[in-house]
């Protein structure tokens, strides 16, 4: 929009500059705050290792894509992202589903060069505990995949497969 009293005002240069990508925006705004409240609900769930929790998360998100990602990031020690205070270099993408996929970028401060002091530090990254500056329960897109053991065995699997292509090459799951 062109007036700078509209809310999306100050977001112009973030998509399409034009009448009908803001209604599209506007439009979809109750699809994204209900995906949020969604996802806040699950990362307090009290007993996050039943089927209804796997089925409602699978509703709202690629599950096994978003593992990958942060199994990836994790291997990485890509600190310069959602897994830091600093919560950026990342994207969702919600669909009219309201299902989430996420979009990676800016890998330059991996390897540890952003978040730890020391290659010690880099080596003994947590892996299990995952952040840095921040608790799992305050990003709560991660939290959500630790808490339930299942996508947690699943997350460990693919950071085995993280070692196994960086020392053996090729492909594994």
């Amino acid at each position: 929009p062109s007036d700078p009293s509209h809310p999306l005002y100050p977001y112009n240069g973030l998509w399409e500059n034009d009448e009908e990508t803001f209604a599209d925006v506007i439009d979809m705004l109750p699809t994204v705050f209900q995906w949020m409240r969604q996802l806040n609900e699950l990362s307090n769930e009290e007993d996050p290792n039943t089927e209804e929790y796997q089925q409602a998360l699978e509703s709202i998100m690629n599950v096994d894509e978003v593992l990958r990602y942060f199994a990836a990031n994790t291997y990485l020690v890509n600190l310069d992202s959602y897994q830091s205070e600093k919560m950026q270099n990342y994207a969702l993408y919600i669909n009219e589903n309201g299902k989430m996929s996420i979009l990676p970028w800016d890998y330059n401060y991996s390897f540890g060069a952003y978040g730890v002091g020391s290659a010690e530090a880099m080596i003994n990254f947590d892996i299990s505990n995952p952040v840095i500056n921040t608790t799992l329960t305050d990003r709560p897109l991660l939290n959500v995949l630790l808490q339930n053991d299942e996508y947690r065995a699943t997350y460990e699997k693919y950071l085995e497969d993280c070692c196994i292509i960086a020392s053996t090459g090729g492909i594994t799951s």
